[in-house]
């Protein structure tokens, strides 16, 4: 299966159509992840949802997250 990834359409990694998450294709759920957090945030600290995702994103847990070894990717919403 293919899927679009920024502006090239790329081979879906087979691990995922399996139901394996690796470093490989952690790509494809931190979005959705990172989207959460930074609702979360905003609402609890009354920023915007950008200014949110810009904390998310320079964050230590984002280092962590973007690892799938850590497994960080299986906590949180």
């Amino acid at each position: 299966m293919k899927l679009f990834h920024g502006s090239e359409i790329v081979e879906q990694p087979r691990s995922l159509v399996k139901g394996e998450l690796t470093q490989n294709n952690l790509y494809l759920l931190l979005p959705g992840k990172v989207m959460a957090v930074s609702q979360m945030y905003a609402r609890n600290h009354n920023v915007s949802v950008l200014d949110a995702m810009h904390k998310v994103y320079a964050s230590n847990m984002y280092k962590e997250l973007e690892q799938e070894s850590t497994k960080r990717w299986h906590e949180g919403p």
